[in-house]
């Protein structure tokens, strides 16, 4: 499997001397360097890369985790690899049934292309951390009241990921009784600095600008009583995944896959409304039902039918 952790030049022929199946997730390891000049030796070496993998007869299987990196500093060369690896790799994984026509339009590729992906959803995170706490003791770890409407960012805080509007728009949500955490490392501390600014004003947000550790997450998903994604791109979210595997709801926009989760989510128009709307939305739901819909929804996609699948998709790209 090559990821971000393989960094070296040849990488792909380099797996592919010693292996059956070469299954990449992520391009950027492949071709990014440490200065401009080593991204671009690095990008003009990767098709001789992809062609001595591809004399070796080894099939590739790639999966499409997005469509270009979030704040990629190169979206047009990501356009060109993302195309290139779309017409060598054996077959193309994504998680859900939209990613397959957005990849043929993004990438400028024929439609039949379209035969070649596997459709696969991404898994659930049930059994990897403990979740044995209830929502009044979690509440109180976390200092939070009892009465209160709480929504939860938690994760990474980067930019595409639509914290600053999140906070704006809390900031006229006018219900005194609710409660804004975001929790998780800023990307930066120019950003953190920003978000701080944003917060002050309004004691209903406890912003806690910090990495929440494994045995953590449940104080925060179960003291919530919805999580708020308000992504201004995405494919396929682990964070909202994530939160359906604690049974919490999810706010998101309508748009990739997690605009199209079955159950557990409350969705909003990015284009024509703000993550304003999809918070007012919230408060007409019956969180609770929809976070048991969302905790069902989870148990559904589990790693062992998955991987099942993706064995298939294995032998399928071998015969």
């Amino acid at each position: 499997m090559v990821g971000d952790d393989y960094t070296y030049i040849f990488s792909l022929f380099r797996a592919s001397r010693n292996a059956d199946i070469v299954h990449i997730h992520w391009l950027e390891g492949l071709y990014k360097g440490s200065s401009k000049y080593e991204t671009l030796i690095k990008s003009l070496l990767l098709p001789i890369d992809l062609l001595l993998a591809q004399l070796l007869g080894i099939p590739i299987v790639w999966t499409v985790h997005n469509i270009k990196p979030h704040d990629t500093t190169y979206p047009r060369l990501y356009g060109v690899l993302g195309h290139l690896f779309s017409r060598v790799a054996t077959t193309i994984h994504v998680h859900d049934e939209s990613t397959v026509a957005e990849i043929i339009s993004s990438y400028r590729l024929p439609t039949s292309v379209r035969q070649k992906c596997e459709v696969i959803p991404h898994g659930n995170y049930i059994e990897n951390y403990p979740n044995d706490v209830g929502q009044g003791e979690a509440r109180s770890q976390l200092e939070v009241g009892s009465d209160e409407t709480v929504y939860l960012f938690l994760g990474l805080i980067r930019p595409y990921k639509g914290v600053t509007e999140l906070i704006k728009s809390f900031n006229t949500l006018e219900e005194s009784n609710s409660r804004l955490i975001i929790a998780g490392k800023p990307e930066s501390k120019e950003y953190n600095e920003q978000l701080t600014q944003l917060v002050a004003g309004d004691d209903r947000i406890d912003y806690r600008p910090e990495f929440v550790p494994g045995e953590e997450l449940q104080l925060y998903f179960n003291a919530a009583d919805v999580a708020v994604f308000p992504f201004r791109s995405v494919l396929t979210s682990g964070s909202v995944l994530l939160a359906l595997s604690f049974g919490c709801p999810a706010v998101v926009p309508r748009i990739g896959n997690v605009g199209e989760l079955p159950q557990g989510t409350i969705t909003y128009d990015p284009v024509g409304e703000s993550v304003l709307e999809g918070l007012r939305k919230a408060t007409d739901e019956d969180l609770l039902a929809l976070g048991d819909e969302g905790r069902a929804f989870a148990e559904r996609v589990d790693w062992g039918s998955i991987g099942d699948r993706m064995v298939s998709v294995y032998r399928k790209s071998l015969s």
